[in-house]
């Protein structure tokens, strides 16, 4: 694309990530104190692996939140050793 006599790049694709539960918890341990996070994993849609630790998660108010929950809950927690927690460096946990 050009733009008054300057290139200017095409805008790109934003980065999809495809990811699913797994039953490992962990607790991250910031400046403010700890926070429980289950990590999920899984791929971009270009397929690079990826591993998340999500501590927080909303579901729209139109949506079925009952049915999410239920779907979440059938994967079962296992407090993850500590290998686990220092694999994730802090400044990748926004």
């Amino acid at each position: 694309m050009v733009s008054e006599g300057r290139a200017v790049p095409a805008p790109e694709a934003p980065l999809r990530l495809f990811l699913e539960p797994t039953g490992k918890k962990i607790v991250v341990v910031g400046p403010d104190g700890e926070v429980p996070a289950r990590i999920w994993q899984g791929t971009t849609d270009r397929g690079v692996k990826v591993a998340v630790a999500i501590t927080r998660l909303a579901v729209d108010k139109r949506e079925d939140q009952v049915d999410f929950e239920a779907e979440l809950d059938r994967v079962p927690f296992a407090m993850a050793g500590r290998t686990a927690i220092e694999s994730f460096d802090l400044r990748m946990i926004l």
